[in-house]
């Protein structure tokens, strides 16, 4: 048997290993936090209503595998209590699953949550409470 067809899918699973990539898709951080800040944006404009963009636009240090470092970007958007509950729960659900996320809802005391999960480390919450709805989250980590 070639020893060069024994090495060479090692040295190229080796290679992808060390680039410290989170996932297959190659975004880079800015690329990465414009897909969250897209999701955010078409979550809030299905649940309407005015809505405050809190988005900090600082890249935060965030860890990749093999010690590398990487970068990430917060959102918050947070916007009135809406008429119904229930309906705008099942909006945002909806919203995010038609865009690749893993979702749950749950809840603690009057807080309801819908927690959506994206590629790597990217995460949405949104939350209803007394005072009205966020969301919330931070895009993938990537290399900065």
């Amino acid at each position: 048997m070639n020893v060069r067809l024994i090495v060479a899918p090692a040295v190229i699973v080796v290679a992808g290993a060390l680039c410290g990539c989170s996932a297959s898709d190659g975004l880079t951080a800015e690329e990465s936090r414009d897909r969250f800040h897209a999701a955010l944006d078409s979550t809030q404009e299905a649940l309407g209503g005015a809505w405050e963009v809190q988005d900090d636009g600082t890249p935060r240090g965030c860890g990749l595998p093999l010690w590398q470092e990487g970068e990430s970007y917060a959102g918050l958007r947070v916007g009135p209590m809406p008429d119904d509950v229930s309906a705008a729960v099942s909006t945002a659900r909806n919203v995010l699953r038609d865009q690749g996320y893993d979702t749950a809802v749950g809840g603690v005391g009057d807080v309801t949550e819908v927690r959506a999960r994206g590629t790597g480390t990217e995460v949405i919450i949104f939350r209803i409470t007394d005072d009205g709805m966020t969301l919330q989250g931070e895009s993938d980590c990537r290399p900065g």
